[in-house]
């Protein structure tokens, strides 16, 4: 299926659009500073900096472990697309289950930025700090959360 790309493409001209200026046009033009691609299958999580040797990785991180009940939930609802029951289990355990062992949590989702970032300093978010300075006994919890199991 081809609809996701084409309207990735219609997001993606949108986008490009709107940052132009048009002759006589008053309004400034509309830029955005950052889109992020939804990440690509567990099978190509990066686990070193060795791995990033050809294609795309994800390269951000979403921690979607609070509302893990709540997609598998909405992917139930999804019948018609063949996303619920046994195959929504399966595809949240491993894809999501694998981004998140990736970023040391239960489940996270993967997005890839579109562009690079320039910071004026070395970017460490305050997850990376909290989890640098958590209990082994809390810190092995966090990634052992599974659905339906832990409540």
């Amino acid at each position: 299926m081809r609809d996701h790309a084409i309207a990735g493409q219609i997001v993606l001209h949108a986008i490009q659009y709107a940052g132009r200026v048009d002759p006589g046009d008053h309004n400034p033009p509309h830029r955005v500073a950052q889109v992020f691609f939804f990440g690509i299958g567990a099978a190509t999580v990066r686990s070193s900096l060795w791995d990033a040797q050809d294609g795309y990785y994800n390269d951000v991180f979403i921690d979607i472990s609070d509302v893990i009940e709540k997609k598998l939930a909405a992917l139930d609802c999804l019948a018609s697309q063949g996303y619920g029951g046994a195959y929504a289990r399966k595809r949240i355990e491993t894809s999501d289950g694998a981004f998140g062992a990736q970023v040391r949590h239960g489940y996270a989702e993967g997005f890839i930025k579109m562009n690079g970032e320039c910071h004026y300093y070395l970017p460490v978010t305050d997850d990376a700090l909290a989890l640098a300075r958590m209990p082994d006994s809390e810190y092995i919890a966090r990634q052992s959360y599974r659905i339906g199991v832990d409540k």
